[in-house]
């Protein structure tokens, strides 16, 4: 026998990942657009690139915790089970953070703030992929006791 699937509870699941994605994409962007006339070119490039890979970081761990996997980051774990609130207290500590670091070290380190933008974006990539990696490999183990 086929597994019952509730269409309207997937539904749901679908909008409220499409949701996560685009609060994620909102707050990112109000934070970086608000200072982002005062950068360098390769400063906005590599927080383009920052936010774009922060983004995947998020969405990827909404699809792992969907899965069963715990969040790993201490600051997360209080949201245990809930993958939207991590979601969204991840990108609002990234949304407030990145623009205050950006104002200390940006106009006095260039070179140093490109490298860091530039890295931290490497970082979240492979973050995500991790993270898609596991949520994937989840999702292929059959259950225990069954065929």
């Amino acid at each position: 026998m086929g597994k019952y699937v509730d269409r309207g509870e997937t539904n749901r699941s679908v909008m409220v990942q499409y949701l996560v994605v685009i609060a994620t994409l909102v707050l990112l962007l109000v934070s970086s657009s608000a200072f982002a006339q005062e950068m360098p070119t390769e400063h906005k490039v590599g927080l383009s690139l920052y936010a774009g890979a922060a983004t995947l970081d998020y969405h990827s761990t909404y699809q792992s915790m969907k899965v069963g996997i715990p969040e790993s980051n201490p600051l997360g774990r209080f949201t245990e089970g809930k993958p939207g609130a991590t979601v969204l207290v991840g990108a609002s500590i990234d949304a407030v953070v990145t623009p205050l670091l950006y104002r200390w070290l940006g106009k006095k380190h260039p070179n140093l703030t490109t490298v860091l933008l530039y890295s931290a974006a490497a970082f979240r990539t492979h973050l995500a992929a991790g993270n898609y990696q596991a949520a994937a490999g989840k999702r292929r183990m059959p259950a225990i006791g069954r065929p």
